[in-house]
């Protein structure tokens, strides 16, 4: 079963043409790019290595009570 997850992203524009972004439910989780597009590109992919780092750490702690789901974000 694949599980979406809608998940907010914050923009920000820096005088020298950078777009930072930060995902609010995933602090860690932190992208840039020199266009908007980059940096959407690049968010995506630091979103998807934290919510697999956490899956990680939960499943260390007790795999025997977890359900791995493949998240689309």
């Amino acid at each position: 079963m694949v599980r979406v997850f809608a998940l907010t992203v914050a923009l920000k524009k820096e005088e020298r043409a950078d777009t930072q972004l930060g995902c609010v439910e995933l602090p860690a989780a932190i992208g840039q790019g020199e266009t908007e597009e980059e940096a959407l590109r690049n968010i995506k992919e630091a979103m998807e290595l934290v919510l697999e780092e956490l899956e990680n750490r939960a499943q260390a702690q007790r795999p025997d009570k977890l359900e791995v789901i493949s998240v689309i974000v």
